[in-house]
């Protein structure tokens, strides 16, 4: 029988998270096996997440193990992963991210339901972690007036749900759109949500008010150092990309209303400060998506002047004030 969904997780050094993630979706994935499927990726880690993975799977079957050698950038991690994945649909997991108890079960409903439906996304609960723990859990949005929204097309979607869907966990698409011939080049971190949204032009689009799995927030996170590229750069790059596309048409409107707001500009630049020899060279690429003198001149004080401490004192403050 073909499988209905896909669960890929491509991993990197996550020895300490994965086998908790593997455990939170072990009797789903047994009770659904013969419409789902759960394949693992190791990104040439450079810890024992390889061995870790290769241990727990002599003694599980519940998931398929692939090993790659080779630790590449994370938008061909998941290229590579996304190809090993056989059914209609896929959701790229995140992988210290948990899934709650019954997210395949509500799925596989809400495909039977909208069987033409382009993209599922749904709600989250988030939380900090401390390895043994999650702290300060909280719901992503609170409104339940209804089970879904139904957006009639991918703009809409869009314009309310940007920076919730790039978190990769959190959605379900077809496999057709990655199969897009797409320049994605210059969408640093966010190579997958071009195709995805093309994917779901003219196709209605579906959000799950119920929250469907656990955000993880790490302190240590592989991606860190790239984080200010990907958000400041790679993501604005794909906006601009999707309204050259057709698939929304205000990509300025919707980048400084839900990505580029003065919290968000201070808590994603201010990584840049311990990293400052990298975007010493990215500065005015960064610049290109910053529509004030005052803007443009704080990229340059915050990659040339500040020290490396303002980050962690940063994420001390935003920590106390909200979970983000």
């Amino acid at each position: 029988m073909e499988k209905i969904i896909s669960v890929v997780i491509p991993t990197l050094n996550r020895s300490e998270y994965i086998i908790a993630t593997l455990e939170h979706w072990r009797e789903q994935i047994r009770r659904n096996e013969d419409k789902v499927e759960l394949i693992v990726c190791n990104n040439g880690s450079s810890d024992n997440t390889a061995q870790v993975l290769t241990d727990y799977h002599d003694k599980n079957d519940f998931f398929e193990f692939v090993d790659f050698q080779e630790c590449v950038e994370i938008e061909k991690s998941f290229e590579r992963t996304i190809a090993k994945a056989a059914a209609k649909y896929i959701i790229l997991w995140g992988d210290d991210d948990l899934p709650f108890p019954y997210l395949i079960d509500i799925l596989l409903g809400y495909i039977d339901k909208y069987p033409d439906c382009g993209l599922f996304h749904f709600n989250r609960l988030t939380g900090y972690d401390k390895i043994e723990s999650l702290c300060n859990l909280r719901i992503l949005k609170n409104e339940y007036s209804t089970d879904v929204i139904e957006y009639s097309n991918v703009d809409e979607f869009i314009s309310g749900h940007l920076l919730d869907a790039t978190f990769i966990s959190s959605l379900m698409f077809p496999k057709e759109s990655m199969t897009m011939q797409l320049d994605t080049s210059r969408h640093y971190g966010y190579n997958f949500i071009v195709p995805i949204y093309y994917g779901a032009i003219n196709r209605r689009c579906i959000y799950i008010n119920y929250p469907l799995c656990i955000q993880r927030m790490p302190i240590k996170r592989a991606w860190a150092e790239k984080s200010p590229l990907y958000r400041m750069i790679g993501l604005p790059n794909a906006l601009f990309d999707m309204e050259k596309l057709g698939i929304i048409k205000d990509a300025q409107s919707i980048w400084m209303q839900q990505a580029n707001s003065t919290k968000d500009f201070w808590a994603v630049m201010l990584q840049a400060a311990r990293y400052r020899k990298f975007y010493r060279t990215k500065c005015r690429q960064i610049n290109k998506y910053q529509y004030s003198i005052r803007r443009k001149i704080y990229v340059y004080l915050i990659v040339y002047l500040f020290p490396d401490f303002i980050y962690d004192w940063s994420k001390y403050v935003f920590r106390k004030k909200v979970n983000y």
